[in-house]
């Protein structure tokens, strides 16, 4: 009868054959790796890489730091990188991956200001009529004696008119004809004469002093002033000297008389009481009312109207020196317009009313200079080594 084996016994002998065997394979196995070099780190080497974008638009976030790393493991660990053996039975390889969160790249726009010039404005000057238009009657001794002349508002283009004497000159309202006070004959008479110095007429013929002879706005009359009666009166003839008029008939002596632009009044000078004050009348000499009896002026003389009708431009000595001075037609409203040590005198208005003509002594010679109402254009006119004084503007 065979004896039977014991279970227990199976059991060892198979576990003793599967040791052996599993020692074996252990040793061929390392046998077969220090042959062929397989992938193997050294105990202390630490590989770690590292992942730079070459083009980065905007920003990158950790997670993208984080998948990027994580590839680079995978292929690390699948053999893409090799070591060299060591001698060490135990290999450890160690993998190190470091994220680096880069801050997000910042575009800040640039604006790029190219500092270019401005043109530089060029100014034409183009000649045109200046203070409205017309132009200037003057009078000058350029040639040794006072004689009449006129000029463009700009100063151009003088030209003698008269030749034997004249002085204190005006035009006619339609500019064909030029009255003037002239010696020449011996004593002080009014005379006319056309712009290019023919058609000279006398129209006065008195011993006494006729002077400051000026038009009326419609040109049917001339106004002066004549010693003729008294001290000084202020009268009225036609345009060709007929129909001799007193209008002031007064004690006084008056003079310097000037239309208003409708002719219905007069402004003139009357010497009252030690004093040239200025005085407005009707055209025929009644209603005499003082424009400057309120004012601190009392050595006033040659009042002229404006074309606007809104002024009376007159000259006054009161502090020493001559100024020209603006005042309303009621008396209202009184400026002081040149402001200058020199002698300023005889003013007249240009056909705009927004310049005044005057002479003044300021340059050494008495010259002509135009000055707008409010005092802040002054303007020379002439520049003449003689006197040049007197202007008057033609209306158109």
């Amino acid at each position: 009868m065979r004896a039977q084996t014991s279970p227990l016994l199976t059991l060892g002998i198979v576990l003793v054959f599967g040791a052996i065997i599993l020692v074996g394979l252990c040793l061929v196995g390392y046998s077969i790796v220090n042959q062929s070099g397989s992938i193997a780190v050294a105990p202390t080497q630490t590989q770690t890489p590292t992942f730079t974008p070459t083009d980065t638009v905007g920003a990158v976030s950790p997670l993208d730091v984080q998948a990027t790393a994580e590839k680079l493991a995978q292929l690390y660990l699948t053999g893409t990188a090799r070591a060299l053996p060591t001698s060490s039975s135990t290999a450890t390889a160690t993998l190190t991956v470091t994220a680096t969160e880069t801050p997000p790249s910042t575009f800040t726009p640039t604006l790029m200001v190219t500092d270019t010039p401005m043109p530089t404005a060029t100014y034409t000057l183009i000649p045109t009529p200046f203070a409205g238009g017309g132009k200037i009657v003057f009078e000058s001794n350029r040639t040794g004696q006072w004689e009449i002349y006129t000029m463009n508002p700009d100063g151009s283009e003088a030209q003698q008119i008269t030749d034997g004497g004249g002085q204190q000159a005006g035009w006619s309202p339609d500019r064909s004809k030029i009255v003037f006070m002239s010696q020449r004959d011996g004593n002080a008479e009014i005379y006319t004469v056309q712009p290019n110095g023919d058609g000279l007429k006398r129209l006065t013929n008195n011993p006494a002093y006729d002077g400051e002879a000026v038009w009326s706005p419609d040109g049917e009359y001339i106004y002066f002033h004549s010693d003729r009666d008294g001290p000084g009166e202020i009268y009225r003839m036609t345009a060709t000297g007929a129909e001799l008029t007193n209008l002031t008939q007064s004690p006084f002596a008056d003079y310097g008389p000037w239309p208003s632009p409708d002719g219905t009044k007069i402004a003139f000078v009357s010497f009252r009481d030690g004093q040239n004050l200025i005085f407005v009348m009707k055209s025929a000499g009644s209603g005499q009312t003082c424009l400057t009896c309120q004012t601190s002026l009392t050595h006033s003389s040659q009042p002229s109207w404006s074309p606007d009708d809104q002024s009376i431009a007159f000259q006054d000595n009161t502090s020493g020196n001559a100024d020209i001075f603006v005042i309303d037609p009621d008396g209202s409203n009184l400026r002081n317009i040149t402001q200058n040590p020199a002698d300023d005198w005889e003013s007249c208005w240009s056909p705009d009313s927004k310049y005044i003509a005057f002479e003044s002594d300021r340059s050494g010679t008495y010259q002509i200079y135009l000055i707008s109402i409010d005092g802040m254009d002054l303007r020379k006119i002439t520049n003449d080594s003689a006197d040049d004084r007197n202007p008057a503007l033609s209306i158109r």
